[in-house]
């Protein structure tokens, strides 16, 4: 009977949802809105959320249970989200890095971690996409598609906005993949979150945070595996994985601040 007593008592200690923070008012520059990816979330994998408040209070994130997604798939996880984004322009090239925070990434029951960054990097020449790279395992990037001149672009979008799924890859955790065209059907798949619609995060730019100091608690993340790839230790690094062989953004470099001859317009 005691042994029943504190199992129960141990059940009823889980909590029901994961942490709902207050996000950071949507600020960003105009170049980063107008790109900023569409999202949406298979049935098997956490929402994104916002990863920090205005208090500079770190979300607690969730621990892996017996459900991949378990406490982690409310409709109040996206409707308190932010996503965070950083810009690097240089050599008639732009690519912005949209990063999202999860409370866990679990492949199976008790198999996981607590806490996922995750990110999409988006390539521009002028205001042309001409490739998208998103992160598999925080720090590869394997799923990628490019836009040709003037040929076919393989990069599902509406208008400026990629489309991409948060998803669980089979046995294994989750990443992004590409919105995709199911067998006989002639639009992209509709989307499955609550809300009905793709989904965009409020977004904080770089540039745009309330304070430095928030930033920079946000940067310097406590968990050491795993931890945003915006900040300068991984942002150059990761830029360099996401362009893949370059062939895309010819001159690109991706650890050098903006060329004083190359103009990153933020006009409409």
């Amino acid at each position: 009977m005691k042994t029943n007593f504190l199992a129960l008592i141990g059940l009823l200690a889980i909590p029901s949802s994961g942490e709902i923070m207050d996000p950071l008012p949507e600020a960003a520059s105009r170049k980063e809105l107008r790109f900023q990816p569409y999202l949406d979330y298979d049935m098997d994998g956490c929402y994104n959320t916002a990863a920090i408040n205005e208090d500079g209070r770190i979300n607690s994130g969730l621990k892996k249970g017996f459900s991949v997604h378990e406490y982690c798939r409310d409709k109040q996880h996206l409707l308190h989200s932010n996503a965070y984004s950083r810009k690097r322009c240089n050599h008639g090239y732009c690519a912005i890095m949209y990063d999202y925070y999860f409370e866990k990434d679990q492949a199976a029951a008790l198999s996981g971690h607590r806490h996922d960054w995750e990110n999409i990097v988006v390539f521009l020449k002028g205001d042309k996409v001409v490739r998208v790279a998103a992160t598999e395992e925080h720090t590869k990037y394997r799923y990628s598609r490019d836009c040709m001149p003037d040929k076919f672009c393989d990069i599902p979008s509406n208008g400026r906005h990629p489309k991409l799924v948060y998803h669980k890859v089979h046995g294994d955790l989750h990443s992004f993949r590409f919105a995709k065209i199911e067998d006989g059907e002639t639009e992209l798949e509709e989307p499955e979150n609550p809300l009905g619609r793709w989904f965009k995060s409020p977004l904080v730019g770089w540039d745009y945070w309330p304070s430095d100091e928030l930033r920079d608690t946000l940067v310097n993340w406590p968990d050491k595996m795993v931890k945003p790839s915006i900040g300068d230790k991984k942002f150059g690094r990761a830029l360099e994985k996401a362009a893949g062989s370059g062939r895309m953004v010819p001159g690109f470099d991706p650890y050098q601040e903006k060329d004083d001859e190359d103009e990153d317009e933020d006009e409409d």
